[in-house]
Order: structure tokens, then C-alpha cells, then sequence
């Protein structure tokens, strides 16, 4: 009886891509480890950060920003105000809607979320020259390009 024997796979990129997605890995587990230490998970992380850069958003404004659907974003928001991280109050420009705002606790979660990954991403980059960092972004910058038609190919 012979041993069979796999067939190679040939594909142009294929090691280059699985270190890209490995590296993505590393990454990802290491930023949930650390904002979990910090007491936040990723989606509460985003939606803090969200806040801090325009506080005041909609829930709609929110979805946007954060890639998700309304609905994820509204028991994002339930479980922030429940926690004392947020508030919600009437849109002063559409009494039918609200706008979010962050708390004092929100604020001070949300800037010890900014120094995890603050630190994340200087591990990630203090091994590299200024020109590799560059060339780093320029490159995922090409690949998010040639991905996004995929996006809507659909």
C-alpha cells in the first residue's frame, strides 16, 4: 500500500498572506487579552474611542462608524449605560432621536483603553525603521485596495 501523498499547494502569495493573517492573529488575541486586564472588550473599547474622538453621536452615527449593525450597537450602548459609561439623551436637532454622550467613568476607561493600545502598537513597530513602517502601510494600503471590489462583487 503507498502512502498518499499531499498535493502542494501552489499559490502565488499564499506563505506571504498566512504570515499577514498570523500576524493579524497575534495581534487581535494580544489587544483582547490587554483591554480585558484593563476591564474593556474590543466592541466597548471601539464604541469609547467612537465617543472620544466626536461625543454627541447618534445611535445611527455610531452603527456607521463602528461597522455594525443598529441593533449590535444598541445593546453595546444598553450594556455601556447600564455600566455608567455612557449616557443617552434627546437630540437636540431631531426630538425623536438621541444622541450619546460619554460619562467621567467612560472618559477614564476609554483613555486607559488608548494607553493598551498605545503600548500594543509600539511593540508591534519600535523593532522597525521609520522607512519599514512606511512601507508596511503603503503595502496594506495596496491590499485593502485590490480587496475591496470583492466587497462588491456581491
Amino acid at each position: 500500500m503507498q502512502a498518499r501523498r499531499k498535493k502542494k499547494i501552489d499559490v502565488p502569495g499564499l506563505p506571504e498572506w498566512l504570515t499577514v493573517a498570523r500576524a493579524y492573529q497575534t495581534c487581535d488575541k494580544v489587544m483582547h487579552r490587554k483591554l480585558a486586564e484593563a476591564g474593556l472588550t474590543v466592541p466597548q473599547y471601539d464604541l469609547l474611542m467612537s465617543l472620544m474622538k466626536k461625543d454627541g453621536q447618534t445611535q445611527q452615527e455610531l452603527a456607521q462608524r463602528l461597522l455594525v449593525v443598529k441593533s449590535n450597537v444598541s445593546s453595546l450602548l444598553s450594556r455601556a449605560e447600564r455600566d455608567g459609561l455612557v449616557e443617552r439623551h434627546e437630540n437636540p436637532e431631531d426630538g425623536r432621536g438621541k444622541v450619546v454622550t460619554l460619562t467621567d467613568a467612560g472618559k477614564g476607561l476609554a483613555r486607559r483603553g488608548w494607553k493598551v493600545q498605545a503600548e500594543v502598537v509600539t511593540t508591534m513597530f519600535e523593532s522597525m525603521t521609520p522607512r519599514e513602517m512606511e512601507q508596511v502601510a503603503q503595502t496594506m494600503n495596496r491590499v485593502r485596495q485590490a480587496l475591496e471590489p470583492l466587497l462588491d462583487a456581491d
